[in-house]
C-alpha cells in the first residue's frame, strides 16, 4: 500500500462532536478531550485533515465540517488541566454564551466523576463547514 500524507488520511478517521457541534461551527472549539486507546490516538497526526461529524456515523451522524489538527494528540489528567484558555478553546464560552450552559454542565461533571481521568487532547482548527448540514 503506497504511503499517503496526512493531508490525505482524513478519509481514515472521524471524530464526532455531538454535544459541542454548535460551537465547532461557530469556529469557537479548537480542542476536545477523547476517550481513546493509545493504539486509536496514534491514527490522529499533526496536520491532518479530519471529517468533523455532528454525531457518530452509527447513530445516523453526518459529516458537518473538515478539521485540521494542529498537533499531535497528547494524553492529559483532566483534573487541573482545565483553565480558563483550554475551557474556551473547548468551546464552553460560546455555549455557554449561547445559551447552552446545561451542557457545558453536563460535560464537566461527566469529566468531575472520575478524579484520576485521563483522556486524549486533540487540537485543530475549522478548515471548512459543509454547505448542506
Amino acid at each position: 500500500m503506497a504511503d499517503r500524507s496526512a493531508q490525505d488520511s482524513h478519509r481514515e478517521v472521524i471524530i464526532s462532536f455531538a454535544w459541542t457541534t454548535p460551537a465547532l461551527l461557530a469556529g469557537a472549539k479548537t480542542m476536545t478531550r477523547r476517550d481513546w486507546d493509545a493504539d486509536y490516538a496514534r491514527r490522529f497526526r499533526a496536520g491532518m485533515l479530519v471529517d468533523a461529524y455532528d454525531r457518530s456515523p452509527r447513530a445516523r451522524g453526518r459529516k458537518i465540517a473538515m478539521i485540521r489538527l494542529t498537533r499531535d494528540p497528547y494524553f492529559e489528567r483532566v483534573r487541573g488541566s482545565l483553565t480558563p484558555e483550554v475551557c474556551r478553546r473547548e468551546g464552553f464560552d460560546w455555549l455557554r454564551e449561547h445559551g447552552q450552559a446545561a451542557t457545558v454542565e453536563r460535560i464537566l461533571a461527566s469529566w468531575d466523576a472520575d478524579p484520576d481521568l485521563h483522556e486524549w487532547v486533540v487540537e485543530f482548527e475549522l478548515v471548512s463547514v459543509e454547505a448542506d448540514r
